[in-house]
């Protein structure tokens, strides 16, 4: 279940159970009228190169699908309550006379049980106030972009969209077009190659309507895209495909566009430059066809489509990327049990690097839906540093004051506790929120002035921002960036290829 835009303090949320083909979402109270409802991915994938909508009609949630409709679903509440638990980290409340997963987890560790886990090494915590905590400082190798100076930008498309990829999409659209009776389709590279720089075209100078491309009007007529191509654009965006509909992995929700996948994962990672910092956080994609694995996120705002598991640096290049589906494709089990769904495609986006570039002493950084002690000393035994917000009842025990006592100090109050035994520091301050951090690679050795607006004295002023914070809020980013960068020239033709065409793009 996604869960990351949930804002209620953790005691306060209980878990409530729904079975799975329950229809409670579908009647609600007025007052419940703002949840927020996720959709899980149904186990069984709708295969289909139908859309349910009109092609210039906006996503509505009658799109969805009756599998969606009647799986998994889990509604948060204005007041903190919600439906089901979560699929990532169960929340209890004070009441619940039940352990939590922290200390369950704990306890298999000191345990004969954990010899079948991959977490060896996380030990009962020993909780102390203040920093002591020797921050880690691996040398890292400077990042060269000397070999792409001189590149054109239609130099840099082709490294990524190179003839082997074009080969292959080419084939595949003949043979699905074969496949559906057009027998006499033949289509070229060089064809595929202006079709997709149509679609290009599309996320530069949108029109609310393909066809208008090369209507008479001078107003939204293309004269390049009108001179470039025309019938056949509309033949090829029929029967474009990226694999063969005869060989599909049955188990994959994704296996029509699974070899782009596979080759596009391939080239990021070989065109990577590795640079110290890296952040790991979803995407959304937008798409409102029928796929049973669009996600509907209210508060996101992409609010319908895929939902994507990407690591990127500062910058907002995508390293690697994982498209969601209920469960990790060709991943661990045993780290999807023991880190939740969610938290384990951090390793397995960092475990799908290059064996060179995986063994360097990266730096880190995820939000609070996938932290935990466990995974952070995980990857700290793999020498990666790891910095995070953390949900307050993942750290019960940290020895620091309660959300509402650090609540009452001014802006800017920041409080430590370190795990000595672990080695994890963990910060809660007081900005515009209460905000808990936890890392075990930064410490509070440095801190500095930002700037804030304060209402009492209507101007702006300047708090203590902790080091840890800082290096927080300057490398999580990057999948952000990314998602802006894209945004900017999006696709704006949509059809049935869905994810496929926004990959291309």
């Amino acid at each position: 279940m996604d869960g990351q835009a949930m804002h209620a303090d953790d005691s306060e949320i209980r878990s409530i159970g729904i079975p799975k083909n329950s229809p409670s979402l579908a009647h609600k109270d007025e007052d419940d009228s703002q949840a927020k409802v996720y959709i899980e991915p149904t186990d069984r994938g709708l295969l289909t190169d139908e859309d349910s909508a009109d092609e210039d009609d906006s996503g509505l949630i009658d799109n969805l699908s009756g599998r969606q409709l009647t799986g998994n679903a889990e509604a948060v509440f204005h007041d903190g309550r919600r439906t089901t638990e979560d699929d990532c980290e169960p929340q209890l409340s004070g009441n619940d006379k039940a352990i939590s997963n922290d200390e369950r987890r704990t306890a298999e560790d000191d345990g004969a049980a954990h010899s079948s886990s991959p977490i060896n090494s996380y030990k009962t915590p020993k909780w102390s106030l203040g920093t002591s905590l020797t921050p880690g400082d691996c040398m890292f190798p400077e990042a060269n972009y000397a070999k792409y100076r001189d590149f054109t930008p239609s130099d840099l498309f082709e490294l990524f969209l190179d003839d082997d990829m074009w080969n292959m999409l080419v084939d595949q659209t003949i043979i699905y077009a074969n496949l559906k009776g057009e027998t006499d389709f033949l289509v070229t590279k060089g064809e595929m190659k202006v079709f997709i720089g149509i679609l290009i075209v599309s996320g530069i100078v949108p029109v609310s309507s393909r066809r208008m491309f090369w209507r008479k009007s001078s107003v939204t007529r293309n004269e390049a895209v009108y001179q470039a191509m025309r019938r056949r654009f509309e033949k090829i965006m029929q029967f474009i495909h990226f694999s063969d509909n005869s060989k599909l992995d049955t188990t994959d929700k994704y296996a029509k566009v699974r070899p782009l996948v596979r080759h596009l994962t391939k080239k990021f990672i070989d065109h990577f430059q590795p640079v110290k910092s890296l952040s790991h956080d979803e995407e959304m994609v937008e798409y409102y066809g029928k796929h049973g694995c669009k996600q509907c996120i209210r508060m996101k705002l992409i609010r319908f489509g895929y939902k994507v598991w990407c690591l990127n640096s500062d910058d907002g290049y995508l390293v690697t990327f994982d498209l969601y589906q209920g469960r990790t494709y060709e991943g661990n089990e045993v780290n999807e049990k023991v880190f939740g769904k969610c938290a384990a495609t951090v390793l397995k986006n960092i475990d799908s690097l290059s064996e060179d570039k995986r063994s360097l002493p990266y730096n880190i950084y995820f939000d609070n839906l996938l932290t935990s002690f466990q995974l952070l000393i995980e990857l700290k035994d793999r020498n990666y540093g790891a910095t995070g917000t953390i949900r307050a009842n993942r750290c019960k025990h940290c020895s620091l004051k309660s959300v509402d006592s650090i609540k009452k100090q001014k802006r800017g109050t920041a409080e430590f506790a370190t795990d000595k035994v672990n080695k994890i520091m963990v910060c809660r301050r007081m900005d515009n929120a209460v905000v808990l951090v936890a890392s075990t690679v930064h410490t509070n050795n440095a801190s500095s002035k930002v700037r804030r607006y304060s209402q009492s004295e209507k101007k702006n002023v300047k708090v203590d921002c902790p080091k840890i914070v800082q290096e927080y809020n300057q490398h999580m980013g990057g999948t952000d960036r990314q998602n802006q960068n894209v945004n900017k020239y999006r696709i704006g033709i949509r059809g049935k290829s869905g994810i496929g065409v926004y990959l291309l793009g």
